[in-house]
This record gives C-alpha cells, structure tokens and sequence, in this order.
C-alpha cells in the first residue's frame, strides 16, 4: 500500500503541472477563465485529497491481498499460482478500458460527421459574402445616400435592410388570419421585416410570384412554403394575390410571392411558417452582398461611407457565415472534448493491455520455448499471443456497440435535421480498436517471440 501510494503521489504531481500547463488550452475551448491560483481552493483540495485516498485503496488493496495469500514455500520456489486468479480481474478491466474507448471513438466519429453535416446543410439561403452592419434609425434621406455610396463600390453586389437575417436566433412571430376566414389561424408564424432586396441578398429562392414593390410600410408580402402548407392551400399558385392579416399590429397585406423554405434559426429546429414584409422603422440591420472581399480594403471603404453618413455611430459589423457558426459553438466544443477524451481513453487502454500482454509473456516464457524448440515460427508464436487479446477487444466491441448507440441517439435527439448512425461507424470504430490493440500487443509479441529458447527455458 505504502509503494501504492508513493506512485500515486508521483502521478498526482505530474497530473497537476499537466493541468497547469494546459489551462490557456481549456479556457479557450470552455471559453472560461481558470487560473493557476484557483487549484489552492479548499474544495478542490479536499477533493484532490479523497480522490488520492479513494485510488490508492482501489489500487493497492487488491495486490495486497493477493500477495499476502503468498504460500512462502511455494513462493520461494517461483510457484505463484495464486497470481492467475487475478487473470479473470485483468481481463475484465481490459474490457471495461476498451469499452470505453470504443464507445468514444464510435461516438467521435458521429459527432464530426453531424457537424459536417449542419455546417455543409443548404439552409435555404446564401450566407457567404454577406456583411451585416448595424444600423441607427434614421431618416430615409441618410439610409439612401447610405445605399447609393455603397451600391458604387466594385466590390458590392447588393444591399437590403432588415430586421434579422433569414437564419438568426432572434425573431418576431405572432398569428395570422387568411382571407375571409373567421378565425386565426392555430399556428404561430414568424415574421421576417425586409425591404425588396432581401431575396437578391440573401438569394432566397421564389417558387411562384414576384418580389415585393418597394415601400416603407406592409403592402405586398412573402410567404413561405410551409405557411401555404399549413394553411391548407393544394399549391403555392392558390396564395398569390390573396389576404393576409399578420398578428404584428393587425396589418394586412397582399400575397404576391411564394418563397422555397429556409431555416429560420438553426438545425435544431424544423423550418417555421414564414411571412416576408417590408416596414422601415423595424429595420436593424444592413446586408451587403459582397462580389469579392479584401479584409483590409472592403472595411475601410465601408467604414469612411459609414462615418460620412452617420459621424455620431459606431460602426459594427459581423459576417452572415460566421453568426451561423456560433450556432453550432457548443458541438464544435463537443466534437474537441470527444477526441480529446476518445485519445486519452485509448492511450490509456493500451497502457492496460500492455500491462497484460507483459504478464502473460512472462507467464508464458517456457511455453515459448518449447514451441520454439519443436519448430514454431515467430509469425505463428505472434499469432498465438495475440489472438487472446484481440479476443478481449472483439468482447468489449459487442459490449460497447449498443451503449454507444444509446448515447447517440440521445445526443442526436436535440437536432430537427440529423444523419443516420450508418453500421458503418460501428465498423470504423471497431477496426481502429482492434488496429490499436494489435499494434499495442504486438511489440511484446514479438519481443517474446525472438526471445532466445534456450535462455527463456533456463530462467523459467
């Protein structure tokens, strides 16, 4: 117990000075601000000091006992059988190491493949090259003489203004009421406030009708797919030209475009009703389409037009692309937390099964050596070493496979649009455990192998 604890103790030091040194890692990925100080609180001290009681008795207790059940004669002679009936306690905590290292893996593979998945997902609008800018309320003569300096750069497409982008996190919404019918409708919609360029800008694509006129009131509205759905329409043709009453004040306005559907907010959600209308004093924000981008030149163009226009504000800006980005923060953290966990977990499985293929070619030396002697070649004596432990990885497989699916069908249960968990990854996942675990045993394999026959049934 006492040597236990003294190679904990070592381990505790190393563990310490690697967390120290891996703070600037963590805070970013967590987006937190631990430092170095913080290790001397009490509670986590205390808990260093249980954790560091609680694996030298789990670590040290077992050996002991083993050991003192030692026949000293027997001992002394190198007859220790009473070390194989711990075989049973080491194979089972190769299994449970692999369990988990598969089970992180498989989830690892998964958890990439949906964020490549949301990142690369048409969401029903273009978000590349788009610039946002904050806009103050102002008169219409300032917004236009905004517009106008801005449409003469070589390097702007397009620009409308708006109150969010078609996808964002904010929103209005409310209800609706269709034509002469007596009642609103049960369904919530959401409400996109635009002007007329917001399809060119955003490169929303029109199923059926035109684009709005301009004005700066609701007169001529968008709707969406999903709204000409729920409303119980047979066919986007069927809305054009008919009434709306939208819920936002009482308004009503005039059907005369059916956009294709597109994401409100984020993959997490199914697509929503949507309306489209213009009402210039909710306008918040600019977007500029942008023909190219040069980081250096575009900003500083459009930030000397925007302090000519407006001297008193500030100007903000964000990219379209990169507003959806943060939607998905929290999975690229996930994603960097799982192959992080999924390394160490293997790393330290294979310091496990390392352990145990040391022992058993130790326990197997004279066994070694009379294959050797009646003529066994390295690949087969390989073979035989091996086997036993890819046995081992093989179980854990079986095990982990449908724990590892449990925990991905929960993960995948937050997301509206998801991938399928393909057999596949199971495969893949499978094939790198065992790839792993054979390179792992390998090394003491062959190591025994090659060993001289003549000294290993001398020293048996």
């Amino acid at each position: 117990m006492a040597e236990t604890a003294l190679v904990v103790l070592i381990a505790f030091f190393i563990a310490i000075l690697a967390a120290n040194l891996l703070i600037p890692t963590m805070n970013q990925w967590l987006k937190i601000a631990i430092t170095p100080y913080q290790f001397f609180d009490v509670n986590l001290l205390m808990f260093i000091a249980l954790a560091f009681i609680f694996i030298v008795f789990m670590a040290g207790f077992y050996p002991s006992l083993i050991i003192s059940k030692f026949n000293p004669v027997k001992a002394l002679k190198g007859i220790t059988n009473e070390i194989n009936q711990g075989i049973f306690v080491r194979k089972s905590l190769v299994i449970t190491q692999f369990c988990v290292s598969f089970v992180l893996i498989a989830v690892s593979i998964l958890v990439v493949l949906q964020i490549n998945f949301m990142e690369n997902k048409d969401i029903g609008s273009n978000k590349d090259l788009v610039l946002h800018v904050k806009i103050p309320y102002a008169e219409n003569d300032f917004w236009n003489s905004l517009k106008n300096q801005i449409l003469q750069k070589p390097f702007v497409k397009n620009i409308s203004f708006s109150n969010v982008a078609p996808s964002a996190e904010i929103g209005n919404g409310g209800q609706v009421k269709f034509e002469n019918r007596a009642d609103w409708e049960k369904f919530a919609v959401r409400s996109k406030i635009a002007d007329e360029n917001y399809l060119d800008t955003y490169q929303l694509k029109l199923v059926t009708g035109r684009k709005p006129i301009a004005s700066d009131t609701i007169r001529e509205i968008l709707v969406n797919k999903k709204l000409v759905a729920d409303l119980g329409l047979k066919s986007p043709e069927e809305a054009i030209n008919k009434h709306l009453f939208i819920g936002d004040g009482g308004k009503i306005g005039t059907i005369v475009g059916v956009l294709a559907d597109f994401n409100n907010t984020n993959l997490y959600t199914n697509i929503e009703p949507t309306v489209v209308f213009s009402s210039r004093n909710r306008y918040k924000q600019a977007a500029i389409k942008l023909n190219t981008f040069d980081a250096k030149n575009t900003i500083n163009e459009l930030r000397k037009i925007w302090e000519s226009t407006f001297p008193n504000e500030v100007f903000e800006y964000s990219f379209y692309d990169q507003e959806l980005a943060l939607f998905y923060e929290k999975e690229d953290l996930v994603r960097s937390l799982c192959i992080s966990f999924a390394l160490l977990s293997i790393f330290i499985s294979c310091l496990g099964l390392f352990g145990l293929a040391n022992f058993t070619a130790q326990q197997r030396t004279k066994e070694i050596g009379i294959r050797k002697v009646l003529g066994a070649s390295v690949n087969q004596i390989v073979q035989l070493l091996s086997k036993d432990f890819l046995k081992l990885v093989i179980i854990s497989i079986i095990i982990a496979s449908p724990i590892a699916y449990y925990f991905m069908q929960k993960w995948l249960q937050d997301f509206a649009y998801r991938i399928e968990i393909s057999w596949w990854i199971f495969v893949m996942a499978g094939v790198v455990a065992l790839l792993i675990a054979l390179l792992t045993v390998s090394y003491q394999a062959i190591r025994a192998a090659l060993a001289n026959p003549v000294k290993s049934l001398r020293t048996a």
